[in-house]
């Protein structure tokens, strides 16, 4: 189901507006997580995200979360 078009291209598109709407990357990751868990991330969560994202890009963070 992760490999899905539909998800893939969703992904892409939540990456590309956090993108739009904050500079930093902690604060994407900030809102990825109220907006697809509707809870702030712990600080151990936003540090393994962000290090995800930073080697394998936004779009792939959004889609495992």
């Amino acid at each position: 189901m992760q490999n899905d078009k539909l998800v893939i291209r969703q992904s892409e598109h939540i990456a590309a507006k956090l993108a739009a709407q904050h500079k930093n990357l902690s604060q994407q990751i900030t809102q990825l997580y109220r907006l697809v868990l509707g809870r702030e991330p712990e600080p151990k969560e936003r540090a393994a995200v962000s290090r995800y994202a930073q080697q394998f890009g936004m779009a792939n963070a959004c889609r495992f979360l």
